[in-house]
C-alpha cells in the first residue's frame, strides 16, 4: 500500500500500466483523480430511495431547466452518482457540462427504454 505523497512509486511500477511510446508518467495529479473517481464509482447506496448530494442539487440541479428531462436525472441514481463524481472531480466552474452529460444520460436512458431491442439487453446487464 501506498500513501498519497508515494504514489508515485506504484505507478512507476504498476504492471496494469498502460504502455505508452515515449515513456511519458502521468502527474502525480492525475493519478490521484483517477483513483478517486475509481473509488466515488464504486461507492455503494445504503439506501434504497434516491438521495441527492446537496452540492450537486445547490450547483447543478437547482439550475436545470424543469422539465421530463429533470425528473427522469432525478429519478435516477446512477445519474445523480455521475453527476456527483464529476462535480468532485471537476468542481462547481464546470456545472453547464455537468448539466449537459446528466441531460444526455437521461435522453440515452429514454431512447433505451422505447427501443423493444434494447430491452433485452436489460436483461443482460442486471
Amino acid at each position: 500500500m501506498y500513501v498519497e505523497c508515494e504514489l508515485w512509486r506504484h505507478v512507476k511500477r504498476c504492471p496494469f500500466r498502460p504502455h505508452i511510446g515515449d515513456e511519458v508518467l502521468p502527474t502525480h495529479k492525475d493519478v490521484i483523480e483517477n483513483g478517486r473517481m475509481l473509488l466515488y464509482g464504486a461507492e455503494q447506496d445504503k439506501k434504497l430511495e434516491v438521495d441527492i448530494d446537496p452540492d450537486l442539487r445547490a450547483v447543478v440541479i437547482d439550475h436545470m431547466r424543469l422539465g421530463f428531462i429533470l425528473d427522469l436525472v432525478t429519478s435516477d441514481a446512477l445519474i445523480l452518482r455521475f453527476g456527483a463524481a464529476m462535480l468532485r472531480k471537476s468542481g462547481p466552474t464546470n456545472s453547464k457540462r455537468i448539466a449537459q452529460r446528466m441531460r444526455q444520460m437521461a435522453r440515452l436512458k429514454m431512447q433505451v427504454n422505447k427501443d423493444p431491442t434494447f430491452q433485452l439487453w436489460q436483461v443482460y446487464l442486471s
